[in-house]
């Protein structure tokens, strides 16, 4: 969405640029619960474009002489290697793994991370570590004016943007220097700790004391994923992680760690993945779809994105048991379908249907759905299969308040249907998050069939120059 304000860059900019300077009235962000594997959700916030250019702007010229922030797959395998490497750089000319795992200084590694990291970053101690960096105290409490205002109160930063990024890596580097100035060889990557230390008992005072350092800003660490392995074992599980494919779309991305782990080891070729998508769902091997792992859901994502990459339809059979029993991988499955729709729309079709209809889908998999639906066409005929019963999941999400983006998102598949009117969508511009303005606004101008419906959008376009600016895109 935010390509529709790229457009019209001129005419955008000294438009924010007034609204700032006379008070921009900061709209809250949307959030969108993110399925995570098993039972856990991740918050996805949606922000007002206005808000997230000015968001951006802010930090980059508060940081602008700071150094890019580096969150990279290849930044995340030299930091789990890290711990390894700086053995090796001490033991330069030993050729031997035995020899090499035999180190003193380095027995156990403290893997640990942050739970929650950005939900709960306080802004005054953010706000005093960006003082102290920048010295510009006005910029810095105008920033935490606004984080306050977009978040709903004095902690949390929205995840999933660059600003953000730019912003926890202060946050997390005051950890990180507090760890290294009690003496523990530290390596971090954004929220994610690796701490070498020379025997079992340092192991577990390095814990307290990670504890201890997040405790004191408001964070905790999580206890599920804070283990102590032998370096020896963290070394043999570490060795071989020097590549990662660069084909997955960013919306997969959002959490480097997970990004690695999933892709460092890309199928070779379609049949592997084929193959390993065919046992998951038969119960092969020891596969229960209604019961996997972290592990094997990683698996089941880079076999996905080995076939999209291929183009490789033989995988669709999988798609209704993956739906029903790993929700967490809808994104995947829906980029799958899209990608086959073109050549295979039948068999899209035939699968969209089974899952709209039979399974239960949470709103978050419903906004995928709904984007498919759109993308692929399968509202507007001549799609194969039953358009009217697509129609009408769509038409249920809209009716759907609980869920606001996908309501929007099911409102803008609807607009080329002629089920949705332009004069409803102008309403939900009023009563809708403002964060999800430009669907609307992208769905009022697809709607566009009469002279009426014109005066009504020029109506929109009237009421508020970013409507104006983002209907002048559109056109």
């Amino acid at each position: 969405m935010l390509e529709l304000a790229t457009q019209q860059a001129g005419p955008f900019t000294g438009w924010l640029a007034s609204q700032l300077q006379s008070g921009l009235p900061v709209a809250p962000r949307a959030v969108v619960n993110a399925r995570k594997p098993r039972h856990g959700t991740r918050p996805a916030p949606i922000m007002p474009i206005p808000e997230r250019v000015a968001y951006r702007s802010i930090v980059d010229f508060l940081l602008g002489a700071e150094a890019p922030v580096a969150r990279s797959r290849e930044d995340y395998l030299s930091f789990i290697r890290g711990p390894v490497d700086y053995v090796m750089h001490k033991a330069e000319g030993i050729r031997t793994v035995g020899l090499l795992l035999d180190d003193d200084e380095i027995k156990y590694v403290v893997k640990s991370d942050l739970s929650a990291f950005y939900e709960y970053i306080d802004h005054g101690v953010l706000g005093r570590s960006l003082i102290a960096r920048t010295r510009n105290v006005e910029l810095v409490e105008d920033l935490m004016s606004f984080l306050a205002e977009i978040e709903g109160r004095s902690y949390g930063i929205p995840q999933m943007f660059d600003a953000s990024d730019r912003l926890s890596e202060l946050y997390a580097q005051l950890i990180h220097d507090q760890l290294s100035r009690r003496g523990y060889l530290v390596w971090r990557f954004n929220d994610d700790f690796r701490i070498g230390v020379s025997g079992f008992d340092v192991a577990l005072d390095a814990i307290e004391a990670l504890s201890e350092e997040a405790r004191s800003l408001g964070l905790i660490i999580n206890e599920q994923k804070t283990v102590s392995p032998k370096f020896a074992t963290y070394a043999i599980a570490t060795f071989g992680l020097d590549s990662v494919d660069d084909e997955i779309p960013s919306d997969e991305q959002d959490e480097v760690e997970a990004a690695v782990a999933d892709y460092t080891e890309m199928f070779g070729d379609a049949d592997d993945a084929v193959t390993l998508l065919q046992r998951a769902v038969s119960g092969d091997y020891e596969w229960n779809l209604s019961d996997v792992s972290q592990d094997q859901v990683g698996q089941l994502r880079r076999a996905i994105w080995s076939v999209v990459r291929e183009r490789d339809a033989r995988a669709v059979p999988a798609l209704v048991p993956l739906a029903v029993f790993v929700p967490s991988l809808t994104p995947a499955i829906c980029r799958y379908a899209e990608a086959l729709a073109e050549e295979r729309q039948q068999e899209v079709a035939g699968v969209v249907d089974t899952i709209i209809a039979r399974v239960s889908l949470g709103g978050w998999q419903r906004l995928w759905f709904n984007r498919l639906l759109r993308t692929s066409k399968l509202l507007l005929q001549p799609a194969p299969g039953d358009t009217t019963t697509r129609i009408r999941f769509a038409e249920a999400c809209a009716g759907d308040g609980r869920h606001p983006a996908t309501r929007a998102e099911a409102i803008l598949a609807l607009a080329g249907t002629g089920t949705v009117s332009v004069r409803e969508i102008a309403d939900f511009l009023v009563t809708e998050p403002r964060a999800l303005a430009s669907w609307y606004v992208m769905a009022a101008g697809e709607c566009v069939r009469t002279e009426r419906d014109q005066k009504v959008l020029r109506g929109i376009s009237g009421s508020d120059p970013l409507y104006s600016m983002l209907i002048d895109a559109l056109s």
